[in-house]
C-alpha cells in the first residue's frame, strides 16, 4: 500500500505518546479513509502485532502505533469487535478484543441526570461494572474527573501502564469511560489521572469500587454480588412505618476490634449473641447500627488496636458480613437505620 496510509496525525500520536489524549477513539480502532479502511492499535510495549485472520499490523517508526490498511473486502470480513494479538518486549504473547471498537456505553440520560444531581443509581454507572456488550463479556469502567486531561485504567492486565488503556471523555460532563473486554470478577485496577494544569500523573483508587485490596495494598477490585435477598416482607412493612416520628435506640458495632470467632474471623458474627442480646435486653424500638467495614487504614481508628499477628478480614469478606448481619436483623423484624456506614460495596444484590 502507499506510504501515506501508514501515517497518522502527528498531533494524535504525540498526545498518545505523552499520555494526554482525551479521546483515543478518534484515532484508534477501524476508521474509513478514502476508499480504504485504516486499523490502528496503540501498543507501546509491543514488538509485533496482528489482527485476527492473519492481518499483520505494521509498526509506525517504533512509535508504539501499529497500523493495517484494509480493502473494502477485507473490512467486510473483519468482525466489528476484532481480536488483536501482539508480542511484548518480554516475549509474552497477548490476545484480546480491542476495547476501541465499542460505542459509548454511558447513556445521555445518565449523563444528564448526573449533571443535575438527580441520578439515584450512580453505582450502576460509575466504578467498575460487569457488562455484556454485543455478546462480549467485560467490565465497563467510568469515573468522574472533570479536571483531568487524560484518564486511563491500569491494573495487572496491562502492567499498570497508564499509556495502554486511555479512556474516552464524555464531552463536558467530566465523565470518562472505557469498556474492556475480558476483564472479570476479582481483577485489580486503579485509575491513572493526568491533571489538566501541570500534566502531573497520579494513580487513584476508584471511589465507587465495590471492593478493595487489604491494606497496605490500595487497588480497587472488580466485584459483583449474586446474593439472594429474602426481605420482601420487611420491605412491605417498611412502607407503612413512620420512622420520622418513632423513638430510636443506638447500638454501635465496631467489627475491627470486637466480636470475632475462635478463628479471628467476622464471618460467623451472626451466630454470636450480638443480635439476640438486643432482643433480650428489651430493645424493641428501632435500632441504629454503626458499621465500619471498609478495608481502610482507619478501620481500627478510635478502637482497640489489634495485634499485627491477628488475621484481618479479607477484602471480600467484609461486604458479605454486612449483608448476612443485615439479613439476620431483618429476619427478626427489627426496624433499623445505618449511620456512618463505610462499606467496600455500595450495593449488594438488588437492594
Amino acid at each position: 500500500m502507499a506510504t501515506p496510509y501508514l501515517t497518522t496525525e502527528d498531533y494524535d500520536l504525540k498526545c498518545l505518546q505523552q499520555g494526554s489524549h482525551h479521546d483515543p477513539f478518534v484515532v484508534l480502532g477501524c476508521h474509513p479513509r478514502d476508499d480504504h479502511w485504516v486499523v490502528r492499535a496503540w501498543l507501546p510495549t509491543a514488538t509485533s502485532a496482528s489482527l485476527e485472520g492473519g492481518i499483520v499490523l505494521q509498526p509506525l517508526n517504533n512509535s508504539g502505533m501499529f497500523i493495517a490498511i484494509l480493502s473494502a473486502e477485507e473490512k467486510e470480513r473483519l468482525p466489528s469487535h476484532y481480536w488483536v494479538e501482539w508480542i511484548e518486549e518480554s516475549g509474552q504473547v497477548n490476545r484480546v478484543i480491542s476495547p476501541y471498537t465499542f460505542l459509548p456505553q454511558v447513556g445521555e440520560l445518565d449523563l444528564h441526570l448526573f449533571a443535575e444531581g438527580q441520578h439515584w443509581n450512580l453505582y450502576d454507572i460509575l466504578g467498575a461494572n460487569l457488562r455484556q456488550v454485543d455478546g462480549i463479556d467485560g467490565v465497563l469502567f467510568a469515573v468522574w474527573a472533570p479536571s483531568a486531561e487524560r484518564v486511563s485504567v491500569v491494573g495487572n492486565f496491562n502492567g499498570w501502564n497508564g499509556l495502554r488503556h486511555p479512556m474516552r471523555a464524555r464531552g463536558r460532563s467530566g465523565v470518562w469511560e472505557l469498556f474492556i473486554p475480558g476483564m472479570k470478577h476479582n481483577d485489580c485496577y486503579k485509575f491513572e489521572i493526568r491533571t489538566m494544569y501541570n500534566g502531573h500523573c497520579v494513580m487513584k483508587a476508584d471511589p465507587y469500587a465495590r471492593a478493595m485490596e487489604m491494606r497496605p495494598r490500595t487497588a480497587s477490585i472488580v466485584y459483583s454480588s449474586d446474593y439472594n435477598w429474602k426481605d420482601d416482607n420487611w420491605l412491605a412493612e417498611r412502607r407503612h412505618y413512620d420512622w420520622q416520628h418513632a423513638p430510636i435506640s443506638m447500638y454501635e458495632v465496631h467489627l475491627g476490634s470486637w466480636q470475632r470467632d475462635d478463628n479471628h474471623s467476622f464471618s460467623t458474627i451472626v451466630k454470636s449473641p450480638t443480635v439476640w442480646s438486643i432482643m433480650f435486653c428489651g430493645w424493641v424500638t428501632p435500632i441504629s447500627i454503626y458499621f465500619r467495614l471498609a478495608n481502610t487504614p482507619s478501620m481500627n481508628r478510635g478502637a482497640i488496636r489489634l495485634p499485627l499477628t491477628m488475621p484481618q478480614p479479607t477484602v471480600l469478606e467484609a461486604p458479605m458480613i454486612f449483608v448476612i448481619l443485615l439479613t439476620t436483623v431483618i429476619s427478626m423484624a427489627l426496624v433499623f437505620f445505618l449511620t456512618g456506614c463505610q462499606l467496600t460495596s455500595p450495593k449488594m444484590g438488588s437492594r
